[in-house]
Parts: C-alpha cells; sequence; structure tokens
C-alpha cells in the first residue's frame, strides 16, 4: 500500500484583537519518512542464528510494535509492506503562535496503490522539537486524529485547529505523522509496481 504524499502544508488562522481573523501559513522546518523495519535474523560465520544465552532462535519482531523507527529516510511515501511500515513526518514551526482559530492539513497525493479497493490513511499528530527522529515513530496520541481512504483523492484536507492548539500549549513545533492504515499481514504485492 502506497501513498506518496509530497510537501504538506498548514494554513492557521489567528484571532486579532479587534476580532478580525487572517489566514498564516506555518513554516515546514522538517520532513522525512519514518522506516519500522522487522530486524533481519542475524547469521554467525557458522550459519547459526545467534541466540540469547537460552538455545532458542532469537525472536522475530511483529511489525508494527516498535517504539521507534529503524531508520529516517526522505521522499514522502507512506508505505505498508509485508515486513516494514513506513509513516511520512512534516514538522512545521508556529515561531511565537499559541492558538489558532482555525486551521487546516494540506497533504498532496502524488500516487496512490489501493489494496483489495482501498486506501487507508491515519493521521497522528504530536509536538516536536523540530528535527525529524526516530522517537518521532511513535510518540503523540496513540489515536490517529483523522482516518481517511484516499482512493481517488489527489489532495487531503483536515482541520487540525483543535490538534494545533493542544501542541501548541507545550512548544512551538506541531507534526503530523501520516501512514497507511493497512495491516503488513494481509498487504497484497501483486498490486505495487516493481
Amino acid at each position: 500500500m502506497l501513498q506518496k504524499l509530497v510537501l504538506a502544508s498548514l494554513v492557521a488562522s489567528k484571532l486579532l484583537a479587534m476580532n478580525v481573523a487572517f489566514a498564516d501559513s506555518a513554516i515546514l522546518v522538517a520532513d522525512g519518512v519514518l522506516v519500522e523495519k522487522n530486524p533481519v535474523v542475524v547469521v554467525t560465520a557458522t550459519g547459526t542464528e545467534e541466540d540469547d544465552g537460552t538455545g532458542d532462535a532469537p525472536p522475530v519482531a511483529t511489525i508494527g510494535t516498535a517504539v521507534n523507527a529503524s531508520y529516517v529516510s526522505s521522499d514522502g511515501w507512506a508505505v505498508t509492506g509485508t515486513d516494514f511500515i513506513d509513516a511520512a513526518v512534516a514538522v512545521f514551526d508556529f515561531n511565537t503562535t499559541t492558538s489558532v482559530s482555525a486551521a487546516t492539513l494540506t497533504l498532496p497525493i502524488e500516487q496512490i496503490f489501493p489494496q483489495n479497493g482501498a486506501a487507508p490513511l491515519e493521521i497522528f499528530m504530536y509536538s516536536d522539537n523540530g528535527v525529524v527522529e526516530f522517537t518521532d515513530y511513535s510518540i503523540g496520541f496513540s489515536a490517529a486524529i483523522a482516518e481517511i481512504d484516499a482512493v481517488s483523492l489527489t489532495q487531503i484536507d483536515i482541520d487540525v485547529t483543535g490538534a494545533v492548539n493542544s501542541a501548541l500549549n507545550t512548544g512551538r513545533y506541531v507534526a503530523f505523522r501520516i501512514r497507511s492504515a493497512v495491516l503488513p499481514s494481509v498487504v497484497s504485492t501483486k498490486s505495487l509496481p516493481a
């Protein structure tokens, strides 16, 4: 399941003293792709799997259970494969703004490869430090702030006013993590490009 997301944008409206609203764009300061990869089985020089001293084979991690990303990449893919999950991340700087009256997250979509006719996306929000890091893979709310089927869409616009105001209570950086909601165990590689 692939969704190619290009540069995200966030437009926020601030209230001025005279209750006149104006639109302002938050600055995208960092973006990347956080990749969760199943660990590769380590094979020793003798051709045997390394163990933990118990004599048992090392446990294989279940994909989708990692707390941190395995590595950080680029290109904006929100991909789920049979042995990995990628999450696209966009971090915005609100500078001295402490609250907004409205905020819309815009996610242009370049390509979609549906699984069983659907392309479900989950969008998460978290407060950030302005840098995309391994720990950004699972920080923030455990529940998605939005779930969308992206089939036939070229752009997603989401009202994130509450999420932005919540994050601005703790700092100036607001981040969004976008990933496919398809479980790795049900991914069909037949619909993916070679």
